[in-house]
C-alpha cells in the first residue's frame, strides 16, 4: 500500500506559484490539478465554501502551499501512516475518526474497477454510512481504473487510501454531515490543457521509473519502453504517468511508430487501460494497431504475458474472440503469467463479453492457470468488492 510518491510529494519545490480561488473546494482542486499534487479533502457539510484563497510565491514547497491552505480554512493535514496519502480534514475532526466503519474482505481481489467495483458497492451498503452518487458511463470511464485489494480487515478509510495509492491522478472529496453520513466523490486531477509536464507527474516518473532526480520530462522512447517493461510494477507506473499527461502527447502517432511489435502492443494495452474503462468507450488507433500487429503467428510464439493481454484486450475492444482462441491453444505455466494476472482480471471485470468468452470450455486451461481470473468470471457479481461488516 505504501506510496513513495505520496510520501515525498510535500518536499517538491515550485516556482512562480499563483493560486486564486473563491472557495475551499476550488482552491484545493486548483492546487492539485495545476501541479498534480494529490491530497484528499474532508469537509463538514458545506462549511467554508465561500471563503476565497489567494496565494503567490516566487518559490515555495508543496508543504508551504499545503500549510497556507490549511491555515486559511482551519484545517489540519496529515500523511496516512500506511500509504503516505495526504488528507486535509477539519481540526475538530481527528483523522482517526474519519470513515472508521470496518469491513472484512475474505479473498484477494485483483484489477477491481475503482468506481463501480469498490466505491459504489461500499456506498450501496447503508451500514458503511457513506453515500456515493451514481454517475453515467463517462464518469465511470474516468474513474474505473484498476485497484488490487488484498484479503484482510480494513476501515473504509483504508480502502479509500488503497484507491489513491493505485492512481496518483485521482483523489476524493468527503463531505461529513451531522447525521453521520459521508458523501464521497472521486475527483480527476488530469488537466485537459496542453501544457508542460506538472511537477507531480515528473516526480512520479523520478520515483517510480527513473529512480533519481531528473531535469527533464521523459521522451517518447522512454515512455514507450517503460510501458513495455518486463516488470508489471514499472508498466503500471508508466501508465499512471501516461494518464497524467495524456492530453499533451500525440498518442495515436506514438502507436503507429513503435520500435518493435512487442513494444507497440504493450503501448496499446497501456493506452487502452487509460482511455477505455467502460464498455461504451473505445480507441480506434489502438484497435487498428493491435489488429494489424497481433497476427496468429505472432500470438502463437510471442512472450506469454503479452499474448494473453493482447488477446484479452482485442476481445473486449472488438467483441471478437479470434485472438483469444489462438492464445487458448498454448500451454502456459502459472509463473509465465504472474506479471499479468491483475491486468487480466482488470479486463475481465470491465468486459461482459470477455467474461462470457472465458467461460467457454476452450478457455479452461487458461483460466486454470490464472486462478484469480476464475473468481472474476464465475462469481455472480463480477468485478465488485465482496465484503462483510465487522
Amino acid at each position: 500500500m505504501a506510496s513513495s510518491w505520496d510520501w515525498d510529494l510535500t518536499k517538491l519545490d515550485l516556482d512562480n506559484v499563483r493560486i486564486h480561488a473563491s472557495s475551499l473546494a476550488e482552491a484545493w482542486k486548483a492546487v492539485a490539478t495545476e501541479y498534480l499534487v494529490r491530497s484528499l479533502l474532508v469537509t463538514l457539510g458545506r462549511a467554508l465554501e465561500a471563503m476565497p484563497f489567494d496565494y503567490e510565491s516566487a518559490r515555495c514547497t508543496i508543504k508551504d502551499l499545503f500549510g497556507a491552505l490549511a491555515t486559511r480554512y482551519g484545517l489540519a493535514w496529515v500523511h496516512d501512516e500506511h500509504t503516505g496519502v495526504v488528507w486535509f480534514h477539519p481540526v475538530e475532526l481527528a483523522y482517526d475518526r474519519i470513515l472508521t466503519t470496518r469491513v472484512h474482505v475474505a479473498r484477494n481481489h485483483l484489477g477491481l474497477p475503482m468506481q463501480s467495483g469498490i466505491l459504489e458497492p461500499l456506498g450501496a451498503s447503508s451500514a458503511t454510512r457513506i453515500v456515493v452518487k451514481q454517475w453515467g458511463s463517462l464518469f465511470e470511464n474516468t474513474f474505473n481504473y484498476a485497484v488490487d485489494v488484498p484479503a484482510g480487515t480494513y476501515a473504509v478509510r483504508d480502502l479509500i487510501n488503497m484507491c489513491c495509492a493505485a492512481n496518483p491522478t485521482k483523489t476524493f472529496h468527503a463531505q461529513a454531515w451531522p447525521d453521520g453520513r459521508v458523501f464521497v466523490t472521486a475527483a480527476n486531477l488530469v488537466s485537459d490543457r496542453v501544457r508542460p509536464v506538472p511537477a507531480g507527474a515528473l516526480h512520479l516518473w523520478d520515483v517510480e521509473i527513473r529512480q533519481g532526480r531528473g531535469m527533464s520530462p521523459p521522451t517518447q522512447e522512454h515512455i514507450m519502453t517503460a510501458l513495455a517493461n518486463q516488470e508489471a510494477e514499472v508498466r503500471h507506473a508508466a501508465r499512471n504517468y501516461l494518464e497524467a499527461v495524456i492530453w499533451s502527447i500525440p498518442v495515436d502517432e506514438w502507436l503507429r511508430s513503435g520500435t518493435s511489435i512487442a513494444q507497440t502492443l504493450w503501448a496499446c494495452i497501456g493506452v487502452t487501460s487509460v482511455l477505455v474503462r467502460s464498455e461504451e468507450a473505445t480507441h480506434r488507433a489502438s484497435i487498428e494497431t493491435e489488429e494489424r500487429l497481433a497476427t496468429d503467428d505472432f500470438l502463437a510464439e510471442c512472450e506469454p504475458g503479452l499474448a494473453v493481454m493482447t488477446a484479452l484486450d482485442l476481445a473486449r475492444l472488438t467483441k471478437d474472440a479470434r485472438a483469444l482462441e489462438v492464445v487458448e491453444k498454448r500451454n502456459f505455466e502459472a509463473n509465465e503469467l504472474a506479471g499479468v494476472t491483475s491486468d487480466a482480471c482488470r479486463i475481465a471485470a470491465l468486459s461482459g463479453y470477455v467474461r462470457e468468452a472465458l467461460q467457454a470450455k476452450s478457455a479452461d486451461a487458461l483460466v486454470g492457470v490464472l486462478m484469480p481470473l476464475a473468481a472474476v468470471i464465475r462469481l455472480p457479481i463480477a468485478g465488485e468488492l465482496e465484503f462483510k461488516l465487522v
